[in-house]
């Protein structure tokens, strides 16, 4: 039987470059880190356990230095790889060394303009940082998502992102989600949050002014994101994206078997299977018109 959960999201390390305040991470050390041979293990099992994508997250994934034995190890076995990293550290050094490894790229853009962008951010020069890495991934012909949070503070500054994103041609989907108040971002909430009507308006806007654009916009209201992810953190935790703002373990790799860990999940198969067909139709939209 295939399994319910295709995809594991591990957040291998705790520390970053960056410290945005909305930040979903919910511990703040980097204590517990796997070992490298642990990590190789919880891959392993991850295979045998029918696992389609492993998601390689953090913090930033690209100050971990065994990431490129990792990211070789999932694909030698057969795993499709996803790095989701910033990019602050995405010099040509390291790309060279993981970019063949790599199936899918996600980088963020919470902004139309380096303005908006970096001052969300709180990094000077952030901006153009990931368009720098979204071009080496052209390059490299890597499929990128970018995904952009909607915020109190960049409400009605994100539309024109559309424009900057239309000149790669290796990008598939533009991620629009509501903000979720988790971590550092349930501490900030009250200068990140919005309403649930501001944000289907924004949608609506950047969808409006971007029906032409070659890859689909999909919209991931916070409800769509319940118990939609299987989740670890740096130290062996398993926990899905919570309900009420607060992450339940559902046990602890390597203490026991992966399989054993996924099969307490309680994963959300219906919301899951209605976020991919809602994909799937808005790019059979595209390829029609």
């Amino acid at each position: 039987m295939k399994p319910l959960i295709k995809k594991i999201h591990w957040n291998i390390n705790q520390n970053c470059n960056m410290a945005c305040e909305f930040c979903y991470l919910w511990r703040y050390d980097n204590t517990g880190v796997l070992s490298t041979e642990v990590a190789k293990e919880l891959i392993h099992q991850a295979t045998e356990a029918k696992i389609e994508w492993f998601v390689f997250g953090g913090g930033d994934p690209l100050m971990r230095k065994d990431l490129p034995q990792l990211l070789i190890y999932a694909k030698e076995l057969g795993l499709k790889t996803d790095l989701q990293t910033n990019a602050v550290l995405f010099t040509d050094q390291i790309f060279k060394s993981i970019y063949k490894y790599i199936d899918k790229i996600g980088l963020s853009l919470d902004g139309q303009d380096e303005t908006t962008h970096d001052g969300i951010r709180k990094y000077p020069g952030h901006f153009k940082i990931v368009l720098k890495a979204i071009e080496k991934c052209q390059d490299a012909k890597i499929p990128v998502v970018i995904r952009t949070t909607v915020f109190k503070s960049n409400i009605g500054k994100l539309s024109n992102l559309g424009r900057v994103l239309s000149k790669y041609d290796i990008i598939r989907k533009w991620s629009v989600r509501e903000f979720v108040p988790l971590g550092r971002g349930q501490i900030n909430k009250s200068k990140y949050s919005i309403s649930r009507k501001e944000f289907l308006n924004e949608v609506n806007v950047i969808k409006s002014k971007n029906i032409c654009l070659p890859f689909p916009i999909i919209p991931v209201a916070a409800d769509e994101m319940n118990n939609c992810y299987c989740l670890v953190s740096q130290d062996g935790l398993f926990y899905t994206h919570p309900r009420e703002g607060i992450y339940h373990s559902m046990g602890k790799f390597p203490l026991e078997p992966l399989e054993v860990i996924i099969s307490r999940i309680k994963y959300n198969v219906k919301l899951r299977k209605s976020r991919e067909k809602k994909e799937r139709q808005t790019q059979v939209a595209i390829i029609v018109r």
